[in-house]
């Protein structure tokens, strides 16, 4: 009924991000822009894994990067973790 794998999509797209994947801006930008999903079936919370995009943005460095960051910092997000780690 929840979703383990958080940790791991988190994980992996700061793994693409470490070893420079021409894939990780975008893997990051998807699971950046992932909402949370609670229901009384299946619950998935995924804003730990939006702080680790967050992360790998900043690993990434890049103009690209820094305009997906922005961009997410004005849509907002209900968490303050992926908020403080956009800024």
């Amino acid at each position: 009924p929840q979703d383990v794998a958080v940790g791991v999509r988190g994980q992996c797209v700061i793994g693409l991000a470490m070893i420079g994947s021409r894939d990780a801006l975008t893997a990051a930008t998807e699971l950046l822009a992932e909402e949370d999903m609670p229901s009384p079936t299946r619950q998935r919370l995924s804003w730990p894994a939006r702080v680790d995009a967050a992360r790998a943005m900043t690993m990434i460095a890049s103009d690209g990067a820094a305009a997906v960051l922005r961009f997410k910092l004005c849509l907002r997000d209900n968490e303050p973790e992926v908020i403080g780690e956009c800024l």
